[in-house]
């Protein structure tokens, strides 16, 4: 990528819009690809990797910054790239801590012995094909689930709570862990923002019985305008209670509070 990089900054002016990087890797073939799709691929690659807009100031500040010292542009480019790309930003610190020339050693993955449902599908009566087996086979050895990966969004956000419960298993890799917790953090990111309308403030007027609103006063992900708009918008009686020390999810962040509130309003 050092080299496809240097090819494309090389070839377009310091003041090159992304257009112009466009016309230069796919159309002139500046990074010398042999097919139309290496072209796009290598665009799109260094495009996520170091921006190729100048609309991008990180991107500005690697350009402006790569003329004055020619040794450092390998370093620079790392630098630009781990700012960017979550995946390489949890991996980094692992192979950054090895000493110069040594290798990084994989741990073999072990397997699941887990029955899955994938293996023989109603649908199909002659089981699945050997590539989905495979691709199965690769998310089973993930040590890391759906619900999981929601929750490690969460802590994220400032939930001490619930960082106990997406914390590395003994065998984890310590390399692969934070990977995969990264990758689902930004798939996880990716499900939920921006936050669309879903047309549920339309329907909170249906709610006519008592309700039970509960917030950390520690949330970050949500404000209190949002407790305040579902206590207004329900037409039936509603509670607002307000838990301290806990986050958006107070049931994890005060679980003894939480259910005391809830028996309680239950009665």
């Amino acid at each position: 990528m050092l080299e496809d990089l240097a090819a494309a900054l090389d070839s377009t002016a310091v003041g090159a819009g992304r257009d112009d990087y466009r016309e230069a890797i796919v159309d002139a073939n500046c990074l010398s690809k042999p097919t139309a799709s290496t072209r796009a691929l290598s665009r799109r690659r260094l495009s996520e990797l170091y921006g190729l807009d100048p609309r991008a100031p990180l991107f500005r500040v690697l350009r402006r910054l790569r003329p004055l010292d020619r040794a450092a542009r390998p370093l620079l480019a790392l630098l630009a790239a781990v700012a960017r790309d979550l995946l390489l930003a949890a991996s980094a610190p692992p192979v950054l801590d090895l000493p110069p020339g040594a290798g990084l050693r994989r741990r073999p993955r072990r397997r699941s012995r887990s029955p899955s449902p994938m293996r023989h599908s109603p649908r199909s009566g002659s089981g699945c094909s050997t590539a989905t087996r495979r691709a199965r086979d690769r998310a089973l050895d993930v040590h890391i689930d759906w619900v999981l990966a929601a929750r490690d969004l969460l802590s994220a956000a400032g939930l001490d709570g619930a960082a106990a419960l997406v914390a590395a298993p003994e065998d984890a890799n310590s390399v692969e862990w934070p990977i995969e917790q990264t990758r689902a953090l930004e798939a996880s990111a990716r499900a939920f923002w921006p936050l669309g309308d879903t047309g549920l403030a339309r329907r909170l007027g249906r709610i006519a019985c008592p309700t039970l609103l509960l917030r950390g006063a520690e949330d970050r992900i949500l404000p209190r305008s949002y407790a305040d708009c579902f206590a207004a918008g329900v037409s039936g009686p509603v509670e607002v209670r307000i838990l301290a020390a806990a986050a958006h999810r107070p049931e994890l962040d005060r679980p003894e509070e939480a259910a005391r509130l809830v028996a309680d309003f239950i009665g």
